[in-house]
């Protein structure tokens, strides 16, 4: 379950939201002004976010460089252009 509270709630309840957290599995959003600004979550959910962070990192970076010579208008039309074909074929099966 993912709950948002706003930075004074979470301050006079921080407590609680450790137990949410540690116990019901909660991942609890802190707001500012409206705006997210930190996300309280379980410590093997963070653990498993960190470790794909660090594969996806890489993947992305070696992306970027083999497309970086391609305008961003002419990669975003080929994206389209993929997408709407791959949305008709799994619609025909």
């Amino acid at each position: 379950m993912f709950s948002t509270v706003d930075a004074q709630t979470f301050r006079n309840g921080l407590g609680d939201m450790i137990n949410r957290v540690q116990y019901r599995g909660e991942s609890i959003t802190v707001t500012r002004s409206g705006a997210a600004v930190a996300t309280l979550i379980d410590p093997d959910l963070f653990t498993r976010v960190h470790a794909m962070q660090g594969r996806l990192t890489p993947l992305a970076e070696s992306i970027a460089r083999a497309f970086e010579e391609i305008p961003v208008e002419d990669g975003i039309e080929n994206l389209k252009t993929l997408v709407a074909e791959l949305r008709a074929s799994s619609q025909e099966g």
